[in-house]
């Protein structure tokens, strides 16, 4: 075994073939670009993330003040670092093997291609850069179409780059927000009272006439709907008429809104309708009468970010709105909205729910009218007055129930809950019947 020094080779004679291969095992390993100095090109296929952004975290990393951008942004460090000519001939893109693939005959002339045979110093007694001086010789380009990273830079450099990157190139995790909306309106009202129309004679041909009227406008008579007896005259005129009304009625309003939404994005989901209001009526000369129409969304809106961290933990910037339509303005004749809004930051376990806010509302409303002094007495007052109880209580209940989904088998889990729970659904016979597991129905 000599060299060849004109033509950077070794020559290697034996009579066994068998030698030759362990002489070629140890030629291929020994035969390597140093890592220390030469600067190879290599390509980075980017599995789940994004090229560019990749490519801007690697730019910041290295120091670059010029971002990276597709076709020519380079992540750009300090200047690179110049080799003398016994160094090297530096390695193709992408190779990660230098020597020839096919196995040389015996006693032939195996070609080194990386080792140099002739190196010595650089003139000036200078040595090498080390590696870890090398950090700004890395020159980054993200291919968009293809989203793949370019990078030039040393063997030892890309080998902490591929490092990274294999720990950021990972899938992203994905969020399903399942919310829950459950509110309560108990309603009851009770009226009940007596009018009537009393005429008799007085002395010197005079006439006195009663009149218990509760009304604003219009004669006594039966009011609709309600119970109601009427005595009436020869003539069939109303006379005395007593009315009585109670109504209970229990509305109960169920809103899940769910939506599957990618980590740190944000998500934005809308079920409901649009209300037509009136802004403005203006008249033209010609007696035209033009009308601004504007729409109101009304419904349930749901606004939120989720970032979930390694331990679990699922932090959500929320903005919950429920949107009704009211009853009409009499001053405008517009109609009112009843808006709940919720607005906050929270953090979770993942598959943990958590309530967002509560509400209970009560109004409680007594009217007694009639004629004075009269409708105080106990019991006989009843007949010289109208009673109006109204009653009304609303009871709101906002949960959340966030829950990460880490891979795709996850995802096609949840996907397949959310189709069995579709075709499962059946219409009960009572619509706004509780549930046993609502949080509503033990009130």
């Amino acid at each position: 075994m000599f060299p060849v020094e004109r033509l950077n080779a070794l020559v290697v004679v034996t009579p066994r073939s068998q030698l030759l291969t362990q002489v070629e095992t140890w030629i291929r390993r020994l035969d390597r670009p140093t890592d220390a100095l030469e600067a190879g090109l290599f390509v980075y296929l980017v599995q789940n993330g994004s090229a560019q952004q990749l490519a801007d975290m690697l730019t910041s990393l290295f120091g670059g003040e010029s971002a990276a951008r597709s076709g020519g942004g380079v992540a750009t460090g300090s200047a690179p670092t110049q080799f003398s000519p016994g160094t090297g001939r530096a390695s193709p893109a992408g190779s990660s093997a230098n020597t020839s693939g096919s196995r040389p005959p015996a006693g032939s002339t195996p070609t080194l291609q990386n080792s140099g045979g002739n190196d010595r110093p650089p003139p000036g007694g200078s040595t090498p850069v080390p590696a870890s001086q090398l950090d700004g010789n890395v020159r980054i380009v993200a291919d968009e179409k293809r989203n793949a990273l370019l990078i030039r830079a040393p063997r030892t450099e890309y080998r902490r780059i591929e490092q990274a990157l294999r720990e950021l190139d990972k899938a992203p995790s994905q969020v399903l927000i399942e919310a829950s909306i459950v509110e309560v309106n108990l309603t009851g009202n009770l009226q009940y009272g007596v009018e009537w129309f009393v005429k008799n004679s007085l002395s010197g041909s005079r006439e006195g006439q009663a009149l218990l009227n509760m009304h604003k406008s219009g004669d006594i008579g039966a009011k609709q709907p309600g119970f109601s007896y009427t005595l009436l005259n020869k003539a069939g005129i109303v006379r005395a008429t007593l009315n009585a009304l109670a109504e209970k009625s229990q509305v109960r309003l169920l809103s899940s809104p769910s939506v599957l939404v990618l980590n740190n994005h944000n998500a934005t989901i809308q079920v409901g309708q649009q209300q037509p209001v009136k802004n403005s009526t203006a008249v033209t000369a010609g007696n035209l009468i033009t009308e601004s129409i504007t729409y109101k969304d009304t419904g349930v809106m749901l606004s939120v970010t989720p970032s979930v961290n390694a331990g679990g933990l699922i932090t959500m910037d929320i903005s919950q709105q429920v949107t009704d339509v009211g009853d009409l303005d009499s001053a405008t004749g517009q109609r009112a909205f009843l808006t709940r809004q919720i607005q906050t930051r929270v953090a979770v376990r993942s598959g943990e729910p958590i309530v967002l806010g509560g509400l209970i509302r009560e109004n409680d409303t007594n009217g007694r009218s009639g004629v004075p002094i009269l409708s105080s007495i106990p019991l006989l007052g009843a007949l010289f007055a109208n009673t109006t109880n109204n009653n009304n209580r609303t009871e709101l209940l906002v949960l959340m129930t966030p829950r990460a989904l880490e891979d795709d088998d996850q995802l096609r889990a949840v996907s397949a809950e959310m189709r069995q729970r579709m075709r499962s659904m059946t219409l009960d016979s009572q619509p706004f019947g509780l549930r046993t597991e609502d949080p509503a129905a033990s009130k």
